[in-house]
């Protein structure tokens, strides 16, 4: 068996590259930039530069060998500096990478794999090319349903119209893409009932759709118990905009007593976004970006992970946090209802609402005892959502695609 997973940029592609490897079947892993652990190159950034070293590390794939990795580094060098200097065309910019990076991957290449994986938004030219040549291909969704999401994105502006400045929209030409790719594909593969549910309700067949939950390395994260009493620290990571649910989080932050109660926000954040926080919400903590290794060392110091996102593909973040020894509220539009016990590891919020959020997050600065408990089920929780399992499920799907005539 031989598997050709492409993706132009990093997202949970990299974990998925290195299981298809443990197990012998990844012919080759196309991405726009990436370097094997063993890399000259990554070695000796390691040794002269850690700073500079941990810029790139969530590119650095450990145990996979550099001759599986091919790499189109120019486009996503030409990407990244069009995104720092202009978000506002953030879906133009990607839509061109893509496309380009689609173009680029030899015919040689598809025709020697058994089956191709394809993301959504980077796999339209692809799949039609793996269709030309005869071959399976398999379309990994990590977002829900972009009708469904534009539709979400109505929901927040009524709520918060001052936040509009915070949602990328897609125009109608980019939503076709997409829906073209679902087409196409002989496998969807999803990571959580609410992606399901979105792409069953914009009318693909449920036969044609796969549920694999994401994993977590949890002897990355090392929790913290027994924490020294005192103000309960919240923290939400995750991109700083509307559509992660931060305008809830901060509604239901504004009836918290300031004395009892701490909040962070952690994660990419643009400058007007964090211009407005600060103009209305003074006393929340912005930290912005952090490096993953960052990330592993400071988040098991706080009590509490939200994470209330009105519209998400899975939010491996919330498996991060459990790891951590964190209880969990999230939203239902999450992967909390797969990997949370809702009472137990966590509480599951519904949205469009602020009042049962304040409620739940009242409830942990009042319930010491019992958020520690929280937190130690959701570590325990957390355990069973391994790596190793993703790719085996991954390894049955690519196998009965295969045999399917």
């Amino acid at each position: 068996m031989k598997v050709l997973l492409v993706h132009p940029g990093t997202q949970h592609s990299r974990q998925l590259a290195l299981e298809l490897y443990k197990r012998g079947i990844l012919y080759q892993y196309w991405t726009g930039f990436a370097l094997a652990e063993s890399n000259v190159f990554a070695v000796c950034l390691k040794k002269i530069s850690a700073r500079m070293y941990k810029r790139i590390s969530n590119r650095v794939i450990p145990e996979l060998p550099s001759r599986k990795i091919k790499t189109l580094p120019l486009l996503e060098f030409k990407a990244i500096r069009a995104l720092k200097e202009s978000q506002s065309n953030k879906e133009l910019i990607l839509f061109t990478r893509n496309e380009a990076f689609q173009k680029q991957i030899p015919d040689n290449i598809i025709q020697n794999a058994d089956v191709i994986i394809g993301f959504d938004t980077s796999s339209w030219i692809l799949a039609e090319r793996c269709k030309k040549f005869g071959k399976k291909f398999i379309l990994d969704i990590s977002i829900a349903h972009p009708a469904s999401k534009e539709r979400a994105y109505e929901q927040i502006l009524k709520l918060y119209p001052d936040w509009f400045f915070t949602l990328n929209r897609k125009t109608g030409k980019l939503i076709q893409i997409e829906e073209q790719e679902m087409k196409l594909a002989d496998k969807i593969v999803v990571a959580s009932s609410f992606t399901q549910k979105t792409l069953t309700e914009n009318g693909v067949s449920n036969r044609k759709i796969v549920m694999n939950p994401y994993g977590v390395d949890a002897s990355d994260f090392h929790p913290v118990y027994n924490k020294q009493k005192g103000r309960t620290r919240f923290v939400f990571v995750g991109q700083v905009d509307a559509r992660k649910g931060v305008p809830l989080l901060l509604d239901a932050w504004m009836n918290i007593n300031r004395s009892e109660a701490l909040l962070t926000l952690i994660g990419p954040i643009s400058d007007s976004t964090a211009d407005f926080i600060k103009a209305h919400y003074s006393d929340v903590e912005i930290l912005g970006k952090v490096s993953f290794e960052e990330l592993k060392r400071i988040l098991p110091e706080y009590d509490v992970f939200v994470f209330v996102s009105y519209f998400e593909g899975f939010g491996l973040v919330i498996l991060e946090a459990m790891a951590c020894g964190l209880p969990v509220l999230t939203s239902v539009n999450t992967c909390g209802p797969d990997v949370l016990d809702n009472g137990k590891s966590g509480f599951i919020i519904g949205l469009d609402n602020a009042q049962e959020l304040e409620e739940k997050m009242r409830y942990m600065i009042d319930h010491t005892d019992e958020k520690e408990l929280m937190g130690k089920s959701a570590r325990s929780k957390s355990e069973l959502f391994t790596w190793d399992s993703y790719g085996d499920r991954w390894e049955k799907i690519i196998y009965e695609v295969a045999n399917d005539k």
